[in-house]
C-alpha cells in the first residue's frame, strides 16, 4: 500500500502532490490511465487541471511515520522522500521561522503564506518537534 503512495513525491521540489489514485497513480501525469484527451477536444486535460497545491502540514508531516516504515521494511525510499518532503518545506519558512498554509509541489512556491495554529500549519511544527524527540537521540531543544 505504501508504494501506491510514492508517486506522489515525484516531483523535482521534493514536496509531494495532495493526492494519488492508489489504483492508477497520479491523474494528470501523461502515462496515467486517468489523464484521457478526447478525440474531439485534445485540450480537454488542460480545462480543468488538477489542483496541486499541497498544505505545510501535509507535506511535512510524514517523516514519523515513513521513517518507521522505512526501518520496518529495509527499504529506506520512505524515509528519504518524507525528509525530503520536510526539508522542502522548511526551507520556505519566513525571516522568523513560519512556514505558509499552502505550496506548490511543482513549483516549491508558497500558493498561500497565511500561517497560524490551525489546520494545514499546525502538525508541521508538531512532528518537526515528535521527530527530533524520537529520531535524533538527542535531548529537547533547551527553551528555557
Amino acid at each position: 500500500m505504501a508504494e501506491r503512495l510514492l508517486p506522489a513525491f515525484y516531483t523535482t521540489t521534493g514536496l509531494p502532490y495532495p493526492r494519488v489514485n492508489l489504483r492508477h497513480g497520479i491523474p494528470f501525469y501523461i502515462n496515467s490511465p486517468l489523464h484521457k484527451v478526447s478525440p474531439n477536444d485534445p485540450d480537454s486535460t488542460q480545462k480543468y487541471p488538477e489542483k496541486t497545491d499541497t498544505c505545510a502540514a501535509g507535506a511535512g508531516s510524514l517523516v514519523l511515520e515513513f521513517t518507521v516504515l522505512s526501518r520496518l521494511t529495509g527499504d529506506q525510499r520512505f524515509e528519504h522522500l518524507a525528509k525530503r518532503a520536510f526539508w522542502a518545506v522548511w526551507k520556505g519558512k519566513s525571516e522568523i521561522g513560519l512556514v505558509g498554509n499552502a505550496i506548490d509541489p511543482e513549483r516549491g512556491d508558497w500558493v498561500n503564506f497565511d500561517t497560524g495554529i490551525g489546520a494545514g500549519v499546525d502538525s508541521f511544527f508538531e512532528y518537526a518537534l515528535k521527530s527530533h524527540i524520537l529520531l535524533s537521540g538527542h535531548d529537547l531543544p533547551n527553551v528555557t
